[in-house]
């Protein structure tokens, strides 16, 4: 074989398998990367998330829903990092169901609904780094109109009005996960003082599980 055509061939191999590996990475898991060693600590497990303080605001600050109390809960997986579902649903409240308020002077009622999902997003690509360590995720996926607030304005306030969206936030891989996210999706209704034009909202808050949870190889 001459060397024009040795090389053809190698450049050749190397774009199919270019094309191969790209293809695989494209289609790869919200946990790419992990192997199937990878579980959490504790495993099967029930972890509740509190917070005393989450921060809710709509229409470029119009309506800003402060609560002082927050809880979910989920069960940890036996094995392997799969997403798991958020039960019981997360709350928002100021403590023993009363309801929150915002900015306008207004009580805050929000209700929950449908499957919401959790799961670790772990940091290293490969199988190098030491457990548990800094920089992991969680995720967590909103369901389709998965949180409706109403408050003594009348205004109502869908949250996720046209399909699941996926919120990211930083955990320590010990115990903290902390949301600070904008673009939320909303859609408004109710009389004037409603901010019916607003799409988006930003919501923040640092939830504390018991018992902290981390991941191992």
């Amino acid at each position: 074989m001459s060397r024009t055509r040795k090389v053809s061939l190698l450049i050749a191999v190397a774009a199919v398998g270019a094309l191969t590996f790209g293809g695989m990475k494209a289609s790869a898991s919200p946990n790419a990367g992990e192997t199937t060693e990878d579980h959490l600590v504790p495993a099967g497990t029930h972890v509740t998330g509190t917070s005393s303080r989450t921060v809710f605001s709509v229409g470029h600050g119009v309506i800003i829903v402060t609560c002082t109390h927050s809880t979910s809960g989920t069960t940890t997986a036996k094995t392997g990092l799969p997403f798991t579902k958020i039960s019981p649903l997360p709350q928002f409240n100021d403590g023993a169901g009363k309801p929150c308020t915002d900015n306008t002077g207004s009580t805050d009622t929000t209700t929950t609904q449908g499957t919401w999902l959790i799961g670790f997003l772990d940091k290293a690509s490969d199988e190098t780094s030491a457990e548990p360590n800094a920089g992991d995720r969680l995720e967590v996926i909103v369901p389709k109109a998965g949180a409706i607030v109403t408050n003594t304005l009348h205004c109502k306030i869908i949250v996720a009005p046209n399909g699941p969206f996926k919120v990211i936030g930083a955990y320590d891989d010990h115990s903290k996960f902390t949301v600070n996210i904008s673009g939320l999706p909303i859609q408004v209704s109710g009389p004037a003082q409603c901010p019916s034009a607003a799409t988006t909202s930003t919501f923040t808050g640092v939830y504390i599980f018991s018992p902290g949870v981390h991941d191992v190889s």
